[in-house]
């Protein structure tokens, strides 16, 4: 087999990089195959309004996952945390005054809170409402 002149690289890379015949929105991926690929139904980009969807084709946040319909315990999002002194997730922006309003849980009876343990969020508050740092939140299973 000949090795390919520089022109046929060429003609290779800007059909892989800049394909025309995509779906507005798509994500492009290489397949199992090795083929540029599209999926939008899986994967698909709002340039409109700055929304990456998984799952879904009309993001209403700028980042929408739709868990959908699944078989078995397969979570929306899976976060694995390797160095327990690294914080595991940061929130940033302007947090709520000291009042909740919300009813923790509604229309059950509770017989039994379990105290599981904690996660660590470091909170960024460009509010100023709450103090910067980390903090420890309580994870509970409720019966």
């Amino acid at each position: 087999m000949a090795t390919p002149g520089i022109d046929q690289v060429n003609a290779l890379v800007r059909e892989a990089v800049l394909r025309d015949d995509g779906t507005s929105g798509s994500v492009l991926f290489l397949d199992s195959n090795k083929k540029v690929a599209q999926d939008n139904s899986n994967l698909f980009w709002s340039a409109s309004n700055a929304r990456l969807g998984i799952a879904i084709t009309s993001p209403t946040g700028k980042l929408h996952v739709n868990q959908g319909s699944t078989t078995g315990a397969i979570p929306a999002a899976h976060f694995e945390q390797d160095d327990v002194s690294e914080e595991m997730l940061r929130f940033t922006g302007q947090a709520a005054a000291d009042v909740l309003t919300q009813t923790l849980v509604a229309g059950a009876s509770v017989t039994t809170a379990t105290k599981a343990g904690f996660i660590r969020v470091n909170v960024q508050d460009e509010g100023n409402v709450m103090t910067d740092g980390d903090y420890y939140l309580e994870v509970f299973t409720i019966t």
